[in-house]
């Protein structure tokens, strides 16, 4: 009878390797580079984390554990997302940001992991706790994210704009008004393609959604989900106001009056019409002035004073 080599069984503890889930089989070494990178990000220590993203952003040697980083930003936004911790959220949106600026890195087969866990914090119902109001500067921050992505990687292979799209566009018709205000700057991210087919269609049933969070007697209510709606359908209004009146002003008759506005888009025809009326007087004041170099600067400093009114 032959009798095994032992010498084959044993191992060197130097050379273990360690299983991740997405079937990856990692080093000892780096295994714990990775268990480094992860908790220096996302700890509470903001020098450990400079230095970690630093070595997100310049290293070369991130590629060896690339899967596994990709894959724990996913998982990590799914758990915080339900946790509701949005200072965990930012930093993961943060190791997104970078991974995506290092020059030595293909991020590209993994995007299957990072998309969805943008996406998620542009239109999850809730980021954070009710007291917590920095959840619409994650998601602008996440939206600034994806139009990288978009940038970068977005081709006709891949239906990159067209899936986003309808993902963006199944948002607009949820109840949830944080929800849609996420993918509203998701859909402007996309352009005027994208604009003109989601959001312009879609005017009336949001302006029908909001209008009861706007007026004066909700606004006097001290109950704190009633002020988060009513703050949410605010920010709705100026971003649709915002991105919608451009297009508006291309693509509707000069002569089209207040109460034509105010039947085909709602609450918001108002709004809207103010501001086609406005922009349409900058740019014929443009057209019509020798010195444009000056006359942009009164139009854009008027520009901003009535966007501040309109704000306030």
């Amino acid at each position: 009878m032959l009798r095994p080599n032992l010498s084959n069984l044993l191992f060197n503890p130097d050379e273990v390797r360690f299983k991740s889930v997405m079937g990856h089989h990692l080093k000892k070494e780096q295994h714990q580079f990775f268990i480094h990178i992860t908790e220096s990000c996302t700890g509470p220590n903001d020098t450990a984390r400079r230095n970690a993203l630093k070595v997100l952003r310049e290293d070369a040697s991130i590629c060896r554990i690339l899967p596994e980083l990709c894959r724990f930003i996913a998982d990590a936004v799914n758990l915080n997302v339900v946790l509701k911790n949005l200072t965990l959220l930012s930093y993961l949106m943060q190791m997104v940001a970078i991974l995506h600026c290092n020059a030595n890195l293909r991020i590209q087969p993994f995007l299957h992991l990072l998309i969805p866990a943008v996406v998620t914090c542009q239109v999850a119902n809730k980021l954070s706790t009710a007291k917590d109001k920095y959840h619409w500067q994650l998601r602008e921050y996440a939206c600034e994210i994806m139009g990288q992505l978009i940038n970068k990687f977005a081709n006709s292979t891949n239906r990159m704009v067209p899936r986003l799209m309808n993902v963006y566009k199944s948002g607009l018709e949820k109840s949830s008004l944080t929800t849609i205000y996420g993918s509203l700057i998701g859909l402007q991210a996309l352009g005027d393609t994208a604009i003109y087919g989601c959001v312009i269609p879609k005017i009336r049933d949001i302006s029908k959604l909001i209008e009861p969070h706007l007026p004066q007697d909700v606004i006097r209510k001290k109950r704190t989900s009633r002020k988060r709606r009513k703050e949410a359908a605010k920010y709705i209004q100026i971003r649709i106001v915002n991105m919608c009146s451009p297009l508006l002003n291309r693509i509707h008759n000069p002569t089209l009056t207040l109460e034509e506005h105010c039947e085909k888009y709602g609450f918001l025809g108002h709004a809207l019409n103010d501001a086609v009326a406005w922009q349409r007087i900058c740019d014929k004041a443009i057209k019509t002035d020798t010195d444009l170099s000056i006359n942009w600067k009164i139009i854009e400093m008027m520009r901003c004073l009535k966007l501040n009114e309109f704000k306030a």
